[in-house]
């Protein structure tokens, strides 16, 4: 869907959506809307719409948009987005297991 959107020529889109996948970049996602802040604060609305099927997810969003508007600031779509990836993120939920299980699966020469 992107692809349609982005008329830069250079991709623009593309990778201003990929910090959002990032694991560290929640910080740079709530704070900056890069050269497309409305729509930034679009994506925003949309996907905090969709949510209505995920409570704890629905919750933290919520909470994120509370605080937008004690701040003063727009709530942004790449700060929702980060919040989702980092909520179904295997990785960080199960890091420790999938090591553990390697662990058992290697086997010994002779």
């Amino acid at each position: 869907m992107l692809g349609r959107l982005d008329i830069s020529g250079i991709d623009y889109l593309t990778s201003w959506i990929a910090v959002a996948f990032k694991v560290d970049s929640a910080q740079e996602c709530s704070n900056s809307s890069g050269l497309v802040p409305r729509l930034d604060r679009w994506l925003a609305s949309e996907l905090i719409k969709g949510l209505k099927g995920v409570p704890e997810l629905q919750f933290k969003a919520q909470g994120y948009v509370e605080g937008c508007a004690r701040q003063g600031v727009a709530h942004r779509g790449r700060a929702v987005i980060q919040m989702i990836s980092r909520h179904f993120d295997l990785d960080r939920v199960r890091g420790s297991l999938i090591m553990s299980q390697s662990v058992f699966l290697v086997e010994p020469n002779g």
